[in-house]
């Protein structure tokens, strides 16, 4: 189907395509409806469960080229990075809690773009273009309004942390992060997606921006730890015009000075909704538990190879963001 450009306001980007023998954009109609689930793709999922016939556009990759002129959209207020497994969908819940904000929460479709430096060669120009397209696409006013919008990335897009600056120079970024021991106990329980590259050290290489030599042969758990290292070293690449910010001080209290880091004066209305977010499963909204700390859990099941490797790998440019995280304090 080909794609009218005038009408593109009525559509939303849900996957970017890239193929060898096919690059695309793939859109639904949204109509009204808020992005109000904790991750972008529970939303689509939700919509596509609602509506299983809703119609799908097809547009190449090239209509992001300056759509931002032409669709009416919202400008980012903060770009939030993180390592995962350290209260980033907390943080992001609780964001949405803000009057007229949108929160988009580790989009698919920009995801994908961003990973287009490593499927097929392209000009760093032509990809900063298409990430500034595929935002606006994404930031459209919705539902009851929005005057402010945070994106939420996944975590492998700390790695494309430039590609962000340089489409957004002005925005504010913040980087979340926690301990490497307790990150690392999480990523080996439960896998995260990222750790099925291991197998393929030149995606790896070139999705995590580390020379594969470093990749090949290494354990599960080595893999891991060097992975969170090179995240590590994003966020401290960020934090030089950016802010970061530790696990530990992600706190109900905390909320109104975070908001303030994207230059967000939370009114206490809005800090007191903040804070109620932290009553609940922070993935899925309809389970009502307090949020509690699970630090002194996983330091107590981490081992003696998990603390080794931590050490090796991950605990230097952990300690020097310590260092330039924004103080503690309350609202």
């Amino acid at each position: 189907m080909n794609a009218d450009l005038t009408r593109l306001g009525d559509w939303t980007p849900v996957r970017t395509l890239l193929e060898p023998e096919r690059e695309a954009v793939l859109w639904t109609r949204f109509g009204e409806r808020e992005f109000d689930l904790p991750f972008f793709q529970q939303t689509i999922a939700a919509r596509f469960e609602a509506e299983p016939g809703a119609q799908v556009l097809a547009t190449p990759l090239n209509v992001l080229d300056g759509l931002e002129g032409q669709l009416p959209h919202v400008t980012p207020t903060g770009f939030i990075f993180h390592t995962s497994r350290c209260g980033s969908t907390l943080l992001a819940n609780a964001l949405r809690a803000l009057e007229d904000t949108l929160v988009i929460s580790e989009p698919p479709p920009l995801n994908e773009l961003l990973f287009l430096p490593f499927r097929t060669l392209r000009e760093p120009e032509d990809r900063v273009r298409w990430v500034r397209g595929m935002i606006a696409a994404l930031c459209q006013p919705r539902g009851r309004g929005h005057h402010r919008a945070f994106i939420k990335l996944t975590s492998t897009n700390l790695r494309c942390h430039d590609i962000i600056r340089a489409a957004f120079p002005d925005v504010p970024c913040l980087f979340l992060y926690r301990h490497p021991v307790e990150v690392l106990v999480s990523f080996l329980k439960d896998p995260p997606g990222w750790m099925g590259i291991k197998a393929e050290p030149g995606i790896a290489e070139a999705m995590l921006r580390m020379p594969g030599a470093e990749l090949d042969g290494a354990s599960n758990e080595e893999f891991a730890a060097r992975v969170l290292g090179a995240f590590y070293e994003s966020g401290l690449a960020i934090a030089e015009r950016g802010t970061v910010l530790d696990y530990e001080q992600l706190r109900p209290e905390a909320m109104g000075a975070i908001a303030r880091v994207f230059g967000v004066e939370a009114s206490a209305g809005e800090i007191r909704r903040m804070g109620e977010v932290f009553r609940y499963h922070s993935k899925n909204a309809r389970v009502n538990r307090q949020f509690e700390s699970d630090t002194e859990a996983k330091r107590a099941v981490a081992g003696e190879i998990i603390e080794q490797l931590a050490n090796r790998f991950a605990m230097e440019p952990f300690e020097r963001l310590k260092l330039m995280r924004i103080p503690s304090g309350g609202n």
